[in-house]
Parts: structure tokens; C-alpha cells; sequence
């Protein structure tokens, strides 16, 4: 399809969407520089000496039930100094936050 069929077919839907004038040049614009599909990173598998590492920071809020901040858990990254370098903060919450829900799970049943 030509580049400028395609503007015209995306200035008539804009038109239905009844997306402002001013707008539109913004809007066609940012459509034809796509970037395509954004990347993820894989799981990485917790070592055990990772996993200790946590435990031993974070026992207080597994046993309070209390997933912890982005503060606590940059200290704790922060404390642990080689152990925890390869993991970032939101790791260590959701790690904490699995541990909170395995233990829920457990006594549940």
C-alpha cells in the first residue's frame, strides 16, 4: 500500500474518532514511526544464595505479611552487597510477595 493511502485511511478514521484537528498531525505523525514490539527480559532462576540473602533481610515482612517498599528493598540489595547485584528492587518485592502468598496458600489448606 502506498504511504499515502495509508495517511488517508488514517486521517478518516481519525475523523470518526473525532480526534481534534490540531491533534491529528501529532497522532499521524508518531503512527509512522512505530517502534515495534518492545522487549522483555527472560526469568532469571533465584540462586540459593540469593534466596538467603532476602530471607534474611526480609524475614520481618514475610512474618508481618507486609510486602515491602522500593526503599527496604534497595537497602536490602544495598546490605547483601554481592549477592543481590544482578537483581533490581521490584525483584525483591516480588519475591518477598511470593513467599507472603506461598505461606498464605499453605496454611489456607
Amino acid at each position: 500500500m502506498d504511504c499515502t493511502v495509508i495517511d488517508a485511511y488514517l486521517y478518516l478514521f481519525l475523523e470518526k474518532s473525532q480526534i481534534p484537528v490540531e491533534r491529528m498531525d501529532a497522532v499521524v505523525a508518531s503512527s509512522m514511526f512505530h517502534r515495534g514490539p518492545v522487549e522483555t527480559k527472560g526469568k532469571i532462576p533465584w540462586t540459593q544464595q540469593e534466596k538467603m540473602a532476602v530471607q534474611q533481610f526480609m524475614t520481618s515482612f514475610v512474618a508481618m505479611r507486609k510486602v515491602p517498599g522500593k526503599n527496604e528493598c534497595i537497602m536490602c540489595i544495598e546490605k547483601s552487597s554481592p549477592a543481590l547485584q544482578r537483581r533490581t528492587w521490584k525483584d525483591v518485592k516480588y519475591f518477598v510477595h511470593n513467599e507472603i502468598l506461598k505461606i498464605k496458600k499453605t496454611l489456607k489448606h
